[in-house]
């Protein structure tokens, strides 16, 4: 296994649990071998932590794994091929494209190295991602990316309760605690793709997983640019360098987007995406209507809580499910179900490989480009 990127999604961040490389630990049979970074002395810092580990046996797995400025010297472009599996965790403006500069996944692909791929999948034309999904496919590699509200036991059991009755109405809601988030990039449309993009597509990718494929011609949306003098100045802005200090305001993501579409099935929905709480801790809700039932689903990253209204009850009822801590780690299942994926040449477990996460990232760009259109005729 090599990493590409040595970053918080690969190696943790304080922003959230995610964390490839301690889902990684617990797997038998895994080797490290690289971790590829053009910030060398970072990534070198990042794997001295994981040989320090106070678990011996886990710190000796890390013993032959070298640092390497570039991912070419990892899949056998330059110099041997030493990995297998890449974990891609990159800005989504570095990966996710035809052009040379952000091909990763079109060379790892000719070289028959499996990919995990972080979300989004990209910040280049959709076009260009169906291009990059159809060498996958044609590659015969095996690839999953991190959607893995997938694999939560709150969306299993919600799945479970609907019973096979097809949803009416899907409404989702997503605030995000933007006081930690640091990253200069992330608040750049033009680096991030806009926080719809980057970060709601989670739940863009949930809504596509409940009810179905969105009919995109019906896709209306608006937002609440930068410029707005209500969100100009959000008051917990990180320090800079961090944060939008130095990003222009043409290039400044969106404090709020709210979106509305059709499926295809017929159903109607609704996504609302923001950046206005403080400290840490997300609010995000998944609220599904059908005939005779109402499942609703908070705060499926954190300490996720179900609750559902039965047919013929008046009454709602919370339904116990697991989180991370209590022995549901949905990242550790999204990795063993790769893993596995790639042990038995079998990917029917993946539940988000790339030809459907591209679908997801499409959906996610026809939203934001509503807004944006919108906005431009105010």
């Amino acid at each position: 296994v090599g990493f590409v990127g040595a970053g918080g999604v690969n190696f943790g961040s304080p922003e959230g649990p995610w964390d490839h490389a301690s889902r990684l630990e617990k797997l038998d049979s895994i080797a490290f071998v690289g971790i590829a970074d053009p910030f060398v002395d970072f990534a070198q810092k990042q794997l001295t932590k994981r040989r320090n580990n106070s678990n011996k046996a886990i710190a000796a797995k890390w013993t032959d794994c070298i640092v390497v400025d570039s991912f070419k010297k990892l899949i056998g472009l330059e110099g041997e091929k030493l990995v297998d599996i890449v974990f891609i965790g990159l800005p989504p403006s570095a990966h996710g494209s035809t052009s040379e500069a952000a091909n990763i996944e079109i060379l790892c692909a000719k070289q028959g190295v499996h990919m995990f791929i972080e979300k989004p999948l990209s910040v280049s034309p959709p076009e260009e991602v169906a291009e990059v999904s159809k060498i996958i496919s044609e590659s015969g590699v095996i690839v999953a990316v991190g959607y893995m509200l997938r694999y939560s036991a709150a969306v299993e059991k919600a799945l479970q309760l609907l019973n096979g009755k097809k949803p009416v109405c899907v409404n989702a809601k997503y605030n995000a605690a933007y006081s930690r988030i640091h990253k200069k990039e992330w608040w750049s449309v033009r680096t991030s793709g806009g926080p719809v993009v980057e970060q709601a597509t989670h739940f863009a990718d949930l809504i596509r997983y409940v009810a179905g494929e969105v009919d995109l011609s019906t896709v209306q949306a608006m937002s609440v640019p930068a410029s707005a003098p209500i969100a100009t100045k959000l008051s917990e802005m990180p320090p800079s360098p961090g944060g939008e200090h130095n990003v222009p305001l043409h290039e400044r993501i969106p404090r709020c987007t709210s979106a509305t579409f059709k499926f295809k099935s017929g159903a109607i929905g609704t996504l609302t995406h923001a950046l206005l709480l403080h400290d840490q801790r997300y609010f995000t809700e998944l609220d599904i209507w059908a005939d005779g039932i109402r499942v609703m689903i908070q705060d499926p990253y954190y300490d996720p809580k179900l609750f559902v209204r039965r047919e013929h009850c008046n009454d709602e009822e919370e339904i116990p499910v697991p989180n991370i801590a209590s022995g549901d780690d949905m990242y550790l299942k999204e990795v063993v179900a790769f893993i596995d994926a790639i042990r038995k040449n079998d990917p029917s477990g993946i539940r988000s490989p790339y030809s459907d996460s591209a679908k997801t990232y499409l959906l996610t760009h026809v939203i934001r480009t509503k807004a944006e259109q919108f906005e431009s005729k105010l």
